[in-house]
């Protein structure tokens, strides 16, 4: 693929606009900070998270504490002796959940004029699917050496 450049820049105020958005009851991540923390906190945490997203976004990289996650069984069905009724869950840093959404809402409100109005992608309220394709799609290219954010 042909090389690019994303020049994505998140303002304080978007970041003191997701972490108020936060659930408070979200279990933390690895990191130990509760959602309850970040909404109660937005605030404070606005500006500290802004620069470190930003120049997250400006090298291309993202901060090993942000990537690291516990992998916890939960049970998906019963008898729960039997451990192939278990399946893995994630649980990543709520704050990454939050840049995330910071950049897939960047990426799409740049590209949504270039979607046909019937693809689903362009369809209001259809988030998660689409700001996980945007996501992975953005740090697969980027970590390939492809482009740069």
């Amino acid at each position: 693929p042909a090389n690019c450049s994303l020049h994505l820049i998140v303002e304080e105020q978007e970041v003191r606009s997701i972490l108020r958005a936060v659930d408070p009851r979200k279990a933390a991540g690895p990191d130990g900070i509760s959602g309850r923390v970040l909404k109660d906190c937005a605030d404070q945490l606005a500006g500290v998270f802004t620069r470190i997203f930003n120049r997250s976004l400006s090298q291309s990289t993202i901060p090993s504490c942000l990537k690291a996650s516990t992998i916890v069984p939960l049970p998906k069905k019963f008898p729960i002796n039997n451990l192939n009724n278990y399946r893995p869950v994630a649980f990543t840093p709520i704050i990454m959940n939050c840049f995330e959404k910071l950049v897939c809402r960047h990426i799409i409100s740049g590209l949504l004029h270039t979607f046909d109005k019937r693809q689903f992608a362009s369809v209001v309220g259809f988030k998660f699917f689409y700001y996980r394709f945007c996501w992975h799609g953005l740090v697969g290219v980027a970590g390939e050496g492809y482009c740069k954010i």
